[in-house]
């Protein structure tokens, strides 16, 4: 573990250890799975420190090509950024959340399809202005496009087929104007208590978006500055890894039967052990990989 990290790990190790004593987490039958709970909370938290790191560094326009070995659609987002391109850099975290990074194959289908297999960027504007010629090249290019490059882990379900359907259905939500229209539901109300994570995830209805499309664009939007609402709750009721994870922690049984606001309940006291920016997104990631080897730490990208 990185020597920085050192002291935050020791930290939320004793507050975890106060609530398991206290009959908080009764998942947690043993110093392994103690150990483990922790290091992956950890590990969530140097996730999220490393897109703030690139948010605050410089880099060259580089880092925009998808033709240049230099590429990286992160390090792209915070160029864009930087210039006050905030249409290309919201569009870019819309790729980077649908298509994920693959293990094996990093970025290769964002960049394929973004740079248009070499012939072409489909940034923002040109996919607006020319949707029926990339469905076209889509159709014609699908074997190409997954030529050593896949989805992520968590679009692994995805056909490069269905892009048109799910751009399309992104594209004609924002209206035109990403920032514009984010901006607008983001705004601050009259009422200090509305939900504006929520209300914005709510809106965001994307095809083949489920929880965790929405729940990680938008938390990614948060990183980079674009959106300043975190999640108030992990929206357990449509998860699958995260449901599992939080039933075994707090109830010690992965097939517990308790409502879901129950859940919920116990993550958002949890939360508070967390002295982070996106916390619930923090829990949300580690307890989701935690249930999947709950007495033993490993490591998952």
């Amino acid at each position: 573990m990185n020597n920085r990290y050192i002291p935050e790990y020791q930290r939320l190790l004793e507050e975890v250890r106060i609530l398991t004593n206290n009959g908080n987490l009764p998942g947690l039958t043993s110093q392994g799975h103690i150990e483990s709970f922790v290091t992956q909370l950890i590990d969530s938290i140097k996730r999220n420190d490393y897109i703030y790191l690139i948010n605050s560094s410089q880099f060259s326009e580089q880092v925009t090509d998808p033709n240049s070995p230099a590429f990286n659609p992160i390090k792209a987002v915070a160029f864009y950024i930087s210039i006050e391109e905030h249409e290309e850099a919201i569009w870019l975290i819309f790729l980077i959340i649908h298509f994920g990074k693959n293990t094996r194959y990093s970025w290769n289908l964002l960049r394929n399809v973004y740079g248009g297999l070499s012939n072409r960027i489909w940034s923002f504007d040109s996919i607006q202005s020319d949707f029926e010629e990339f469905s076209l090249w889509i159709e014609r290019n699908a074997i190409n496009i997954k030529q050593n490059a896949t989805y992520g882990n968590h679009r692994k379900y995805e056909s490069i087929l269905q892009c048109p359907a799910v751009f399309s259905s992104y594209i004609n939500l924002m209206r035109g104007s990403q920032f514009t229209y984010l901006s607008n539901i983001s705004t601050p109300a009259e009422n200090a208590n509305l939900d504006v994570f929520d209300e914005l995830y709510r809106q965001l209805r994307i095809y083949r978006f489920d929880r965790i499309g929405k729940f990680d664009f938008l938390c990614m939007l948060y990183k980079f500055g674009i959106i300043a609402h975190e999640p108030r709750k992990i929206y357990v009721e449509k998860a699958t890894g995260p449901k599992i994870g939080a039933k075994l922690l707090f109830f010690n049984n992965r097939n517990d039967t308790s409502r879901s606001r129950i859940i919920n309940a116990n993550i958002e006291d949890l939360s508070r052990i967390i002295n982070h920016p996106l916390k619930m997104q923090i829990l949300e990631d580690a307890i989701c990989n935690w249930q999947k080897s709950p007495h033993k730490y490993k490591p998952f990208r």
